[in-house]
């Protein structure tokens, strides 16, 4: 454990450091994401320093002036973090207050695609993080009737790109059709409408099953998550699913490994993974580690893809060995 605390002050102080060069403000690749990881960070460490760096951060990205409303660079993204603080207790506020004018812009321009019926397209999908967040503390029923709309558009397209899949004459990206599922699986609510669901993973399964989508840890975990099923990456994989995680990039690592220890716990083979990797006796040896995944990054400190990312996974597993809830942090590392 005591490596595991000094690995953690080491990562969240680089990212104060270097959160200056940070410009952008949204959660995949600017300050919100570094503001969460250091809040992360702050509460397992118990450092008043790092909430406060965390604090400043998170005020930079809310008096920013950009005008997208997306999420992973844009004001839902930040709209979910904040009520992610909320209502994990890191943060005392009022959302209206402090996020008012921006929940309005993103209602307003929802409720003029919907009334207009325009194609959603895959980023604008994921807005359904924030919207789902919204329809759970919304007394007025208009996020939830947003968010009913947008399952019912989300499951129309993904139904379209799995059969479109089918048809072998159709030339499609099939590692974008993978990833458009994996992001479905994450943002759409198993129990809204929970029969399109599973006609989506049944449809899933059959292409996998002729071939036609490869396999995928992620989607493999999410779809087990979903139905309720027992599982063993050792079991199913063998050890072909840590080779996977040693070429793959850091932001579906992270998503595996986060899915994995969810279930499997401190003594799973996610756990034995994390300490193989980032828990070497040999510092110099979990530095290279490190830099081999992060250092392909762009930016290097974000959420997406960045050290924040890593920042939030060794928390999560710090809070594991804690014996704390770890299930909210799966949704920061799936994203």
């Amino acid at each position: 454990m005591e490596k595991l605390t000094v690995l953690i002050r080491k990562l969240a102080s680089s990212v104060v450091l270097n959160s200056a060069a940070v410009n952008a403000s949204g959660l995949n690749s600017g300050r919100m994401g570094c503001s969460l990881a250091l809040y992360e960070a702050s509460q397992v460490l118990g450092d008043d320093y790092l909430e406060d760096e965390a604090f400043m951060l998170l005020q930079e990205s809310i008096l920013s002036q950009m005008d997208d409303l997306g999420f992973h660079k844009g004001w839902s993204g930040i709209g979910f973090a904040l009520m992610y603080l909320i209502r994990n207790n890191y943060l005392e506020a009022d959302l209206g207050e402090v996020f008012g004018e921006r929940m309005e812009q993103i209602c307003v321009f929802l409720e003029d695609k919907l009334r207009k019926n325009v194609l959603f397209i895959a980023e604008e999908l994921e807005m359904l993080y924030f919207v789902n967040e919204m329809a759970l503390c919304d007394h007025s029923k208009r996020w939830e009737k947003i968010r009913n709309r947008m399952n019912e558009k989300a499951d129309e397209k993904i139904l379209n790109l799995i059969d479109r899949c089918s048809k072998t004459t159709v030339n499609i990206s099939r590692s974008s059709v993978q990833n458009q599922l994996n992001a479905y699986l994450n943002y759409r609510l198993p129990e809204e409408n929970r029969k399109s669901m599973e006609l989506v993973i049944e449809k899933y399964m059959d292409l996998y099953h002729r071939g036609l989508l490869p396999d995928n840890l992620v989607t493999y975990l999410q779809i087990s998550k979903i139905l309720g099923n027992k599982y063993s990456l050792d079991g199913h994989y063998g050890l072909d699913w840590k080779n996977r995680l040693y070429v793959a990039p850091l932001s579906y690592q992270t998503s595996v490994l986060a899915l994995d220890l969810e279930t499997s716990g401190e003594q799973g083979p996610s756990a034995k993974w994390i300490e193989s990797m980032y828990l070497t006796p040999d510092w110099k040896e979990t530095e290279q580690n490190i830099v081999a995944y992060i250092y392909k990054a762009s930016p290097m400190f974000g959420l997406g893809n960045g050290l924040s990312r890593l920042l939030i996974l060794l928390c999560m597993y710090m809070k594991l060995k804690d014996k704390r809830d770890v299930s909210p942090m799966v949704k920061l590392l799936t994203l």
